[in-house]
Formats: structure tokens, sequence, C-alpha cells
């Protein structure tokens, strides 16, 4: 909830460092405060996504329908007035900047989350095996990968 995060107190820091894929960017910050947002996302439920979203969860309809649009559109109004109290912007890739871009109207510079390439071997054997990670939602669409491979000739 917005509300929540602004009630943090960060007025002894002189640099705010928020990782935001939704309300951590909207932390209140004072003038002589520098704010950086690393943002994987911009909301997608409430921005690109929405219609996906409220489909998805039945909520495309109906007097819940017209309720959550009104909510979202007053995420929507919210999400793009802590964005302009964002210093600089951080992408997580050049798609996420482009999304920034669009959505925010502001740049920002890319940096890609961090893995430990040193800590994966690769394997010597070829074992037939696809792997997904990922959060289980909706738009991820992680049962159609699984029913497109499993789909697949001799992979059943």
């Amino acid at each position: 909830m917005p509300i929540a995060i602004e009630q943090f107190d960060l007025s002894n820091y002189d640099i705010i460092l928020s990782v935001s894929t939704a309300i951590a960017k909207g932390v209140i910050t004072g003038p002589d405060q520098l704010h950086v947002c690393y943002c994987n996302t911009p909301m997608r439920y409430a921005w690109d996504l929405q219609h996906q979203y409220l489909k998805e969860s039945g909520l495309d309809r109906g007097l819940k329908g017209i309720l959550a649009r009104y909510i979202l559109h007053k995420i929507r109004i919210w999400d793009h007035r802590t964005a302009a109290s964002v210093d600089h912007f951080i992408g997580n890739s050049n798609y996420i900047g482009r999304r920034i871009k669009k959505i925010y109207r502001r740049s920002s510079e890319v940096i890609y989350p961090p893995v430990a390439l040193s800590d994966f071997t690769p394997i010597s054997e070829n074992g037939a095996f696809y792997l997904v990670v990922s959060r289980m939602v909706p738009y991820k669409k992680i049962l159609l990968i699984a029913e497109a491979f499993s789909g697949l000739p001799n992979e059943n």
C-alpha cells in the first residue's frame, strides 16, 4: 500500500536507494537527499497489463470491476507523482528502461541484475530437461510453457 511506504522516516539518510516494482520508490525524501531507484519494472498491473490482470482475476466486469479500475486509476496517479520525486532511475534492462521512459517520462541508466556466474558450472551430460524459474502468476503463462514442452515429440 502506498500509505505504508510513506510512513518510513528516512530523514537521517543522505542517500536513499529504493528497489521497486511497485511502491518502494514512493518513499518521502527531502530536498537534500539523493533518491536513486533501481526499478525492476513500473507496475505492470496498473499500466500496460491492466486489462489482462483484470480479466485473469475476474475483475473485468461488474461492480467489482468498476471498483478495481477506480483503484488502479488512483494507483497510477500516485505512481506517476512519486516517480517525479526520484532523482535517478536505474532500469534492470533496456526493455525496462523503455517502460520507465514511456510511463514516467524519465530517462534511466541500465544495470543488469547481478548473477554470480562462477557459482554455476555447466554439466557435461546431455540430459533432456527444461527449466523455468518464475513466479506463478497468470501473465507469465507457465502452464502454457509446460503444455508446449510436453507436446514435443519424445518429451512425454
